[in-house]
Formats: C-alpha cells, sequence, structure tokens
C-alpha cells in the first residue's frame, strides 16, 4: 500500500511456542525482507548482543504485561492480536462497580504506548525515514 507499511496480523499463526518460525524455510516474500532495527543494529557494531537481549527481554515483559492486564479487564482471546484486543477492552464502558477496572485501563494505556514505543523506535526502524517500516500509519 502506498504511504503505509505492510503488515501481517499478529499473532503470526507461524510462530510456535519456542519463538521459533514454524515456516522458516517457506517464509512469505514480506518476512524474508524484513530486516528487524535491533539485529541491523548489532549487524552494524553500532549495539552489543547483550544489549539487544535485554531490549528483546523488556520488549517481551511489556507485551507479557499487556497481556496479564487485558485479562485482567476481561479479554481471554490470545488469538487475536494485542492491538485488536486493546481496541476492544478501550471501546467497552467501564463498570463504575469495579474500583480496580479504571486503574487497569490506566495502566494498560501506559504499558500499551510504551511497547509500541519500543516496537516502533527499536525493531521497525530502519533510520531510512522513507522505508515502509517507519512511513505514516494513516
Amino acid at each position: 500500500q502506498r504511504g503505509r507499511a505492510t503488515a501481517f496480523a499478529q499473532p503470526c499463526t507461524a510462530l510456535q511456542p519456542d519463538g521459533c518460525c514454524r515456516v522458516y524455510e517457506d517464509r512469505p516474500a514480506m518476512c524474508r525482507r524484513f530486516e528487524c532495527g535491533v539485529l541491523r543494529e548489532v549487524s552494524a557494531g553500532s549495539l552489543s548482543e547483550a544489549a539487544a537481549l535485554r531490549i528483546i527481554a523488556r520488549t517481551r515483559k511489556l507485551a507479557e504485561k499487556v497481556g496479564r492486564l487485558l485479562r485482567l479487564l476481561g479479554d481471554h482471546d490470545e488469538s487475536r492480536p494485542l492491538t485488536r484486543r486493546y481496541q476492544s477492552v478501550m471501546r467497552t464502558p467501564i463498570d463504575l462497580a469495579d474500583p480496580e477496572a479504571g486503574d487497569h485501563r490506566g495502566e494498560l494505556m501506559m504499558a500499551v504506548h510504551e511497547l509500541m514505543e519500543l516496537a516502533q523506535g527499536r525493531f521497525l526502524s530502519s533510520g531510512d525515514k522513507d522505508s515502509p517500516a517507519t512511513a505514516p500509519r494513516g
């Protein structure tokens, strides 16, 4: 699509519980072309492997926190992408009878914001402002 990044729905159905791709040898061209920003930084020598692993661990921890908060707020559909689950939860009116619901939503909003900044800034960035990974979305 012109002016927008192209993406697969997440979570990817080929992603196995161990984090490996089930179809790696026959993966789609889009996956073959994608270069993770963190991997590019390690390859260029501007980021150590240890630092890259810390970034990955932090990102996974944030994604787990988002998932935990979504479950607390009633969304248990682990097959749907976090962004779709987040949108669904945020469209649901706050249950005023549940005093923690508002707190959980606030915490969820902050965690999603932090996760998206990290993903955009470290994993999807290419350093090339005209690349699809950094193109404006909508």
